[in-house]
């Protein structure tokens, strides 16, 4: 977690080069997307990043409530 793996996370959802930081090729990719796509983007690859860890067997269950309210939480911006 951290500010870095987010920025990485992003890039890489965007299908950029994923280089950690936020420049101008980055801004430009987000702020083409709707607020709504952008979220459930991060939320998706979060996801993934997550079921990808070794302990999603014993900490899981808790990521993924959290992401279900974040899910919920996106959808009272709609």
């Amino acid at each position: 977690s951290g500010m870095r793996r987010t920025v990485l996370q992003l890039q890489f959802a965007l299908g950029l080069k994923t280089d950690g930081v936020i420049g101008p090729m980055t801004l430009a990719a987000v702020q083409a997307l709707p607020e709504h796509k952008m979220v459930m983007l991060i939320i998706s690859q979060r996801i993934e990043y997550m079921t990808g860890l070794r302990n999603f067997a014993h900490a899981g269950r808790g990521w993924m409530m959290r992401m279900s309210r974040n899910l919920r939480y996106a959808m009272e911006d709609c």
